[in-house]
């Protein structure tokens, strides 16, 4: 997948456009069994995962034995080895949890995708598919969003986790914060004109 462009939502979400959506049979996947039980009871399966290179976009699934995820929908997974695997109703996980059976370091918020057919959604901010991103990507991803020139964090430093979150966060509020003032900025325009009835904007949206 090769990404076209990339912007915030009124969310705070970071919305991508690529070229075209890869489909699991696309990618290519590693398998990463987890046996955390305890006296508590058991809690064992197997994680996939895929990432998308160069792009750092990143796809898993949780396979826990209970064949009910998804609909019970079956999934053609390609794995690296050249084995093929059909997973009967895998279930979603969480970017913390694939991080810690996997290593690999995740961005903890999901992000939208969207294709070149579907630009009008991602000008909108609307529906899309969720995929992931590795920690490596994301910072120039947001920054690219946000119009800033690509942050470079040394990954030998052990601040840099902490510079990143701090760094995504900043991006988000200033995102948030520029769509607060384009929309109060269009109500002030639209109250402030002509023939405005009083309490012009109160209950009205002029988007």
């Amino acid at each position: 997948m090769h990404i076209l462009d990339t912007r915030i939502d009124h969310a705070g979400r970071l919305q991508i456009l690529v070229d075209r959506l890869a489909r699991c049979e696309d990618l290519t996947w590693s398998a990463y069994p987890y046996d955390l039980s305890d006296r508590h009871g058991r809690r064992a399966g197997v994680i996939y995962l895929a990432v998308d290179e160069p792009s750092g976009l990143v796809s898993f699934l949780a396979d826990t034995g209970n064949p009910e995820g998804y609909n019970g929908a079956v999934f053609t997974l390609p794995m690296h080895d050249g084995t093929v695997r059909r997973v009967h109703g895998p279930w979603s996980s969480n970017p913390g949890f694939v991080q810690q059976i996997t290593g690999l370091g995740l961005h903890r918020d999901d992000v939208c995708l969207h294709d070149e057919a579907n630009r009008d959604s991602f000008e909108r901010g609307a529906g899309g598919h969720v995929f992931h991103l590795t920690a490596a990507a994301a910072p120039a991803l947001y920054a690219r969003a946000l119009g800033l020139e690509q942050i470079r964090l040394d990954d030998r430093d052990a601040g840099a986790a902490g510079d990143l979150r701090r760094l995504l966060d900043t991006a988000v509020l200033a995102a948030r914060s520029a769509q607060l003032l384009e929309r109060a900025t269009a109500i002030e325009r639209w109250t402030s004109a002509p023939g405005a009835p009083v309490g012009a904007g109160m209950e009205e949206r002029p988007w």
